[in-house]
């Protein structure tokens, strides 16, 4: 249910804070806490989310928000393909362009 929800969010964009964009947020913390308590926390879902999560903070102007999800990201690529890999460094560079 909550992935077909967020499917129907995805194309509904704004470049500041709306209620909706506060609801999609939330929506998207909700479904992150349960994705990583179902799936592990390094799970794919999980990283889909968050990406979708820290897409959204640069989107509205949040960059300080992007920033700690983009930094869960990171940790989450080292322990899945190693400190300096290549999916590491490009979430580093991500993250750095906010």
């Amino acid at each position: 249910m909550h992935h077909d929800i967020l499917e129907i969010t995805e194309t509904i964009t704004s470049t500041t804070r709306t209620e909706l964009i506060t609801q999609k947020e939330e929506l998207l913390q909700y479904v992150i806490t349960a994705y990583e308590h179902q799936h592990g926390k390094t799970s794919d879902i999980v990283i889909r989310y968050c990406r979708t999560l820290a897409e959204l903070y640069v989107t509205i102007h949040e960059e300080h928000k992007a920033e700690t999800i983009w930094r869960k990201l990171r940790e989450i690529m080292i322990i899945r393909h190693g400190k300096g890999s290549e999916e590491e460094t490009s979430i580093s560079d991500i993250s750095m362009s906010c």
